[in-house]
């Protein structure tokens, strides 16, 4: 599911729910999934991607500024599918 680049600015204390709010009218599709995670590139890679794991509280501005979250690095949004389709049957 292609999301495509988008360039979002975020004000500098932004709030989990304004944080999730801003990323979902970005990125309506966002909605019916079944969550996202945000991910980073590795240190001195443009191509390995590192999940950013979410505080307990959700992402905010603040907690993604800090360089050992994000930093300068681009962000990256998965979307992660609520239900799977089972299309058959394996036996084993």
């Amino acid at each position: 599911m292609g999301l495509g680049q988008r360039k979002i600015t975020f004000k500098k204390d932004t709030n989990p729910s304004t944080f999730q709010q801003q990323l979902q009218e970005t990125y309506p599709s966002l909605l019916g999934c079944g969550g996202y995670e945000l991910l980073r590139t590795w240190s001195g890679s443009r191509v390995a991607l590192e999940p950013v794991k979410m505080p307990v509280t959700g992402y905010t501005t603040a907690f993604l500024a800090n360089d050992s979250q994000l930093g300068q690095a681009i962000c990256y949004v998965r979307p992660i599918q609520r239900d799977l389709e089972a299309s058959t049957q394996i036996e084993v």
